[in-house]
Formats: structure tokens, C-alpha cells, sequence
């Protein structure tokens, strides 16, 4: 009686093995769902984490951001394996990391546009030379290049007589040459008049201001309407004494700072 009783004990015991097993399928499948449901606001909040702390994280997110890791995107955000030697899956066969913002590309293009640019406004520059010479247009009509554009300066006595600003009809002639090339092209063309600082107060220009401005306007108008310069490339300043080129102590000197420049401006590609 006593084997049977001891038998009959042990019979049941399978039950336990049984139940733990259902326990840990039951645990397996919770975790498995849990694991399939990602709770985003979350998984965004430990992205962001981890991005801080590896030193990516001083735009606050991951997008676009570069990995720590050398050669290509970061793992967070689906790129390729990071490979021996810092070189992605994805990356190509010189294993250089990708520019993303093309950079390089740009400043490429900049510097190509910035050189065929002065190529230009040096070939005008040539051109206007050229035409000043060919036509005898006088000696001290001059030419410069600068950064923003091609400067012709004309001594004011060559346009005007002192303290007037009507177009001597010897200058007229000038004009008419140099605008056939000013309509060959498309720049912006802003005139400046300037002056000595000597007071000027008549009838006619309280100012210096006034009579650079006058004289300024003057040219712009006559190349408008009877050079057929298109007047909305055009523009009228009048400097005064402002800005002079050599010293007002001289009659030399003031001679020079009385002056028209004609600025032809580069075009911005």
C-alpha cells in the first residue's frame, strides 16, 4: 500500500512542468507584442538621446544628421552597415562619404561664374578702350575695372564748362560712340557727378550737390534721348565734393576731383 500511495503522488507532477511553460509562452508572447507596437513619441525621444549624448544632437533631431561612426549615415536612421575602414555598403568604390549638401559643388560653380564674369567686363573693358582711341575721343577719358563693374571717368571739363552743367556739343559726339557699345549689352549703367570742394553759390546751383547732380542727370538724359540708351538700366548720382580722387589743396588735384564716372555694372549670374 504504501508503493501504490507514493505512485499515485507522483502521477501529477507533470502538471507543474506544464504550467510554467504555459507561463513563459504566455510572458514570450506579451513581450513579442509589445515589441511590434514601438511607441513613437518614445522611440523619438530615445533617438534624440542618444543623438545628444554622441554629440549629434545640436539641432535637437536626427534628421539628416551625419553618424558618429566614419562612413555614411547614421544607423539610427536606416543607413548602410558601417564597414572596415569607415566605408558604407552603400557607399561607392573610392569609399569617400557622400556630400549631402554638394558644397563643393557650389563654390565650383561660384568661382566659374565669378571668373567668366571678369573675363566679360575685362573684353568691355578692352572694347571701350578701343573705341576711345580709334575715335580720338581725348586722352583723359580713362578706364577701370573693379570688382562690381567697369568705371569710365571723364574729366568734367571735357563735358562741361566750370560751374555749368550743359553738355559741351564736343562731348556729344563722345557719347554717341561709346553708346553704340552700351547698347550692345544689358548692364546697369550708374552715372556719379562729382566736384572740388570749392563753394559754389549762384543763381542757377546753391550747391555743389546740386550742380554734380545736375551734371549727372544731364548725361544720363542725353543718353536716353539721343543715344536711345534704354532708361531703365539707368542712374543718376550726384556726389559733390564727396569721395575725391586726389588732394583739394592743388589746382591739380581739384582739376581731377571734378569728374563724371561712368560705372557700368556687372551682371550677377
Amino acid at each position: 500500500m504504501k508503493m501504490q500511495k507514493k505512485h499515485e503522488g507522483n502521477s501529477e507532477r507533470w502538471l507543474l512542468t506544464y504550467s510554467d511553460l504555459i507561463t513563459l509562452l504566455m510572458i514570450l508572447f506579451v513581450l513579442l507584442y509589445a515589441i511590434s507596437n514601438v511607441n513613437q513619441d518614445k522611440y523619438d525621444k530615445l533617438a534624440d538621446s542618444l543623438s545628444e549624448s554622441l554629440g549629434n544632437g545640436s539641432n535637437g533631431s536626427l534628421s539628416g544628421s551625419v553618424s558618429v561612426l566614419p562612413g555614411g549615415l547614421s544607423v539610427l536612421l536606416g543607413g548602410g552597415d558601417v564597414l572596415p575602414g569607415g566605408n558604407s555598403e552603400e557607399s561607392n568604390d573610392t569609399g569617400n562619404t557622400p556630400d549631402i549638401n554638394n558644397e563643393g559643388g557650389s563654390n565650383i560653380t561660384d568661382q566659374s561664374q565669378n571668373t567668366s564674369t571678369k573675363e566679360q567686363m575685362q573684353d568691355l573693358n578692352d572694347d571701350i578702350n578701343k573705341i576711345i582711341t580709334e575715335n580720338d575721343l581725348g586722352k583723359d577719358i580713362s578706364t577701370n575695372n573693379y570688382e562690381g563693374g567697369l568705371v569710365i571717368t571723364f574729366p568734367s571739363s571735357v563735358f562741361f564748362d566750370s560751374g555749368n552743367a550743359v553738355l559741351k556739343d564736343t562731348m556729344k559726339r563722345a557719347l554717341d560712340i561709346i553708346a553704340v557699345k552700351l547698347n550692345e549689352i544689358d548692364n546697369d549703367i550708374l552715372v556719379k557727378g562729382f566736384t572740388d570742394n570749392i563753394p559754389i553759390k549762384d543763381s542757377v546751383f546753391s550747391s555743389n550737390w546740386q550742380l554734380s547732380a545736375f551734371r549727372a542727370a544731364n548725361v544720363v538724359q542725353y543718353l536716353v534721348e539721343n543715344a536711345q540708351v534704354d532708361g531703365t538700366r539707368l542712374m543718376a548720382v550726384g556726389c559733390g565734393e564727396n569721395d575725391p580722387v586726389a588732394s583739394n589743396d592743388t589746382v591739380k588735384g581739384r582739376n581731377k576731383n571734378r569728374r563724371i564716372e561712368m560705372i557700368i555694372l556687372a551682371n550677377e549670374n
